[in-house]
């Protein structure tokens, strides 16, 4: 297929002058969501994900809603920007949505099954970013919930952007205070006689905490147990990773071939397995992949607030714990400080579980603490950014939100070719061959005057969409 052809297919429905800012250069992956291209503009190359049909679900719409909203409010160095959502020929039936990205080579899920093999400091210059973005995050109070080696993208210089917020979550302060606290009696446990039957939680948490969030592979022994979860998530999801980019040390002795997750489990049971997998040896099933490398836990279980899960826990049987390092070839040669830093993000209880900030203070990253600390969000995002998760709202509303983050995009684009315009004219009227400046005449302060006005209006107006 030509060019023009591939061109014209994958921007059909999209307004004929943005389509033209574009110049299409090679498909970076495909899936059921659509397809995502590299694509060249004015200011250089840029990914353009096209979202097919997205609205013939209420669950998938709201996901490309949430990921617009959540994105149009945070801003990191190691966090995927978007640039522009492009506007559609017909607002009354436009089906599909384009989004348009900074530009990353390649993912971490193609890195590792590459024949690449990476050194020590490349898996400590990668981790640093990806715990330095997910401080921001929680310091912004929104959880990722599907960190996985895809949507951890990379160059090839190794600079790494989480991308993908379709699963994320915002919490409010009162929330976020109440988890947190929650993980902070977990590493000061009390009683259980002293703990109320309630565990001072009420159906708001229930509702707003879904169990079905990342690929089952780097999902969190309390997700499946149906807790409620914490920043801690985050950080098994990231140990997960961690574990295959160590199989990328030529010291792991693992081949190119020979890379895998750390639990790739077929079934997430007790939740909702299928008849065949309740029928299936209980080997196969998540949390017993987990536990043949953690060990079964051994209790006791005051922090899991459902009787049943913590009944299921008490029965299984014991299984010991398989030390990491046999985890790697006999040959290998692992660094003992890169298991201890393994070990501490797989914790089964999240209360144990190392956090981002002793993550970033641990030995295994000390040839790295000279680098530059991370951001923190300037405050929390506001959790009225994602009000369309606790009401009952049907496709044609979810329809309307999408078109207003794309009318906020446009705006924006309109502001910023203002803004350019401006600049341009200055440059134009300015005399850099002149030695002594000199005082611009009544009419040239009065044409600065107003453009200075322009945008102090236009930043204004931006403040407002936000």
């Amino acid at each position: 297929m030509s060019v023009n052809l591939l061109k014209d297919r994958f921007f059909r429905g999209v307004r004929s002058d943005l389509e033209k800012r574009y110049q299409l250069s090679t498909a970076i992956g495909r899936g059921a969501y659509g397809e995502v291209w590299s694509a060249s503009d004015a200011h250089g190359v840029v990914a353009i994900k096209k979202i097919n049909n997205c609205f013939a679900q209420t669950t998938e719409a709201k996901r490309i809603l949430r990921e617009l909203r959540i994105l149009r409010h945070i801003s990191h160095p190691h966090i995927i920007r978007i640039r522009d959502v492009l506007h559609p020929q017909s607002e009354s039936s436009f089906t599909d949505v384009w989004v348009v990205f900074d530009f990353v080579d390649f993912d971490l899920r193609k890195l590792i099954a590459s024949s690449q093999f990476l050194t020590i400091i490349h898996i400590q210059w990668i981790s640093v970013q990806i715990l330095e973005a997910l401080r921001y995050l929680h310091s912004a109070h929104v959880l990722h919930r599907d960190l996985k080696p895809a949507n951890v993208l990379v160059n090839d210089r190794c600079d790494v952007k989480i991308c993908d917020f379709g699963l994320a979550r915002v919490f409010d302060e009162d929330l976020w205070k109440m988890n947190e606290d929650k993980l902070e009696s977990q590493r000061h446990p009390v009683p259980m006689s002293r703990q109320s039957s309630s565990s001072g939680m009420g159906p708001m948490v229930t509702r707003q905490m879904t169990t079905h969030v990342v690929t089952r592979w780097y999902r969190a022994p309390e997700l499946i147990l149906l807790q409620r979860y914490t920043t801690a998530i985050d950080m098994w999801s990231f140990g997960c990773i961690f574990f295959e980019l160590l199989t990328m040390l030529p010291e792991s002795k693992f081949g190119p071939g020979e890379r895998n997750a750390l639990f790739p489990g077929q079934s997430c049971f007790p939740l909702s397995p299928t008849d065949d997998e309740k029928a299936s040896p209980a080997s196969l099933d998540q949390l017993n992949v987990i536990f043949a490398v953690i060990g079964t836990p051994k209790g006791p279980f005051n922090w899991i607030e459902r009787k049943e899960m913590r009944e299921h826990l008490s029965a299984l049987d014991p299984v010991e714990p398989t030390p990491l390092l046999e985890l790697f070839p006999a040959t290998s040669q692992m660094p003992q400080n890169a298991i201890d830093f393994l070990n501490g993000m797989l914790a089964f209880e999240p209360g144990k579980r190392t956090t981002v900030a002793n993550a970033l203070a641990h030995p295994f990253l000390d040839s790295l603490a000279n680098h530059a600390p991370g951001l923190l969000a300037a405050k929390p995002v506001d959790a009225a950014t994602i009000d369309f998760e606790h009401t009952d709202i049907k496709l044609p509303q979810v329809r309307r939100k999408i078109l207003d983050e794309i009318h906020y995009y446009s705006q924006r684009r309109t502001i910023s070719a203002t803004s350019d315009s401006g600049i341009a004219s200055e440059k134009q009227d300015s005399t850099p061959n002149t030695i002594i400046p000199q005082e611009p005449d009544g009419d040239e302060a009065n044409r600065k005057r107003k453009r200075r006005e322009a945008s102090a209006s236009a930043d204004v107006a931006a403040k407002r969409t936000r």
